[in-house]
């Protein structure tokens, strides 16, 4: 008998960062007969609230945002955020004992993934576009993997990472293997 796979997924703000975390899942769930338990820590407003329940995934709410104008005021806030966010998951962590833990980029990524870094838990990225984003960039150093989905994204990362640098495009969720037929759709959306 294999131990079941505890996976914690920062992943969301947007479809973009979200979707692609979902896709790894159902194939991990796949090459685990589903004996894995998966928890996504994300924003309650933004898709990942809503959208991660629904999947049937445990979802741990983070209070943080982006930076938006380095002049505003409520930029003063975001390293309190990111402090409180970080220890938050980091006593989630302890208390799950995760195997890995799954980022995908953005800001939301950003406390799980430095959680996992300070707890000892492999940490892997996940980059679906060209450019990584600051989250990324900060996270890469203690990542076990880097996935990429472009090559030329490692010309972003310095030369040191390259051995953890793997490059195996963009994964889409098996919902969208199974469309229906064009004339079905036609007749559905008119």
């Amino acid at each position: 008998m294999t131990k079941q796979l505890k996976i914690l997924c920062g992943a969301g703000g947007t479809g973009g960062h979200l979707f692609p975390a979902v896709a790894v899942i159902e194939q991990i769930e796949k090459l685990y007969d589903g004996d894995v338990e998966v928890h996504f820590a994300g924003r309650s407003d933004k898709i990942e609230g809503e959208k991660v329940p629904l999947l049937g995934y445990k979802f741990h709410p983070v209070k943080i945002r982006g930076v938006r104008k380095l002049t505003t005021l409520s930029n003063l806030m975001i390293p309190f955020e990111i402090r409180s966010s970080v220890a938050k998951m980091r006593k989630l962590i302890r208390s799950e004992k995760f195997d890995f833990v799954l980022c995908t980029g953005s800001y939301i990524s950003f406390p799980p993934g430095r959680a996992a870094q300070r707890e000892g838990v492999p940490l892997f990225l996940m980059e679906s576009n060209v450019n990584p984003g600051k989250s990324i960039n900060m996270l890469s150093k203690g990542a076990a993997a880097i996935f990429t989905s472009f090559s030329d994204s490692q010309k972003f990362f310095p030369v040191s990472y390259h051995n953890k640098i793997f490059y195996l495009g963009n994964p889409v969720r098996q919902s969208l293997f199974s469309l229906p037929e064009k004339s079905d759709a036609k007749a559905k959306f008119d």
